[in-house]
């Protein structure tokens, strides 16, 4: 009889073992399981807030100051255009920074860059439109336009500029004064008014909202 009765005892003790163990790799299961899930969505978290910050500070135009200086340079050269980037300095203005170069006493080139990836914000350009020649102001804003995309054919090229430049004659009455713009691919392009006889050409990312014809 105490022989059976020990036996039970021992058969009771090793079911509540084998239970008490079960419980523990449940729970360790279970841990486990809500440690991946928690993992898997602060990373998916972490993806979608890094997206985000790529979008948000992807407002620029996909080169440096160094690389359009550099494209410009060659162009103007190539064009025989008396223009030559070369003396600048960098004036810093709400988390951004600008350099303005004059090209001529007429010609004003400015140049925005975001300083913590040292890539190019906006490009504008600046001159007399009224009294400038047609031919003029095309060669310019076509300078600018192919030292910021130089896979572009001359044809369109030309789409961009018959887009945004009014002038359709060779004298100052035919210039209409409405501001106008163009985009193509990843780029705006803009003409618009500040002065009375003076008008400005603007590159910019299409995304930028502080930019615009208006």
């Amino acid at each position: 009889m105490n022989k059976r009765v020990s036996f039970l005892l021992l058969v009771f003790a090793l079911v509540l073992s084998l239970a008490a163990c079960s419980n523990k790799t449940d729970e360790s299961d279970s841990s486990k399981d809500s440690n991946t899930s928690n993992g898997e969505q602060s990373g998916t978290d972490q993806q979608e807030d890094g997206k985000d910050t790529d979008v948000k500070n992807d407002l620029t135009i996909g080169l440096t100051m160094d690389e359009f200086e550099e494209a410009f340079n060659a162009n103007a050269e190539r064009r025989k255009l008396p223009f030559t980037i070369k003396d600048y300095e960098w004036l810093e203005n709400d988390g951004m920074r600008t350099a303005s170069i004059q090209l001529d006493k007429d010609v004003l080139l400015s140049v925005i860059e975001m300083p913590e990836n040292k890539e190019i914000k906006a490009i504008k350009l600046e001159l007399e439109g009224i009294e400038a020649p047609r031919e003029d102001a095309n060669v310019l804003m076509e300078t600018v336009i192919e030292s910021v995309q130089p896979e572009l054919n001359d044809e369109e090229k030309q789409r961009i500029l018959d887009e945004v430049y009014p002038l359709k004659e060779e004298t100052s009455e035919a210039f209409e004064r409405t501001n106008r713009e163009s985009y193509w691919e990843d780029f705006h392009y803009i003409l618009r008014y500040e002065q009375s006889n003076w008008y400005e050409f603007i590159v910019a990312n299409r995304e930028d909202t502080q930019f615009s014809k208006d």
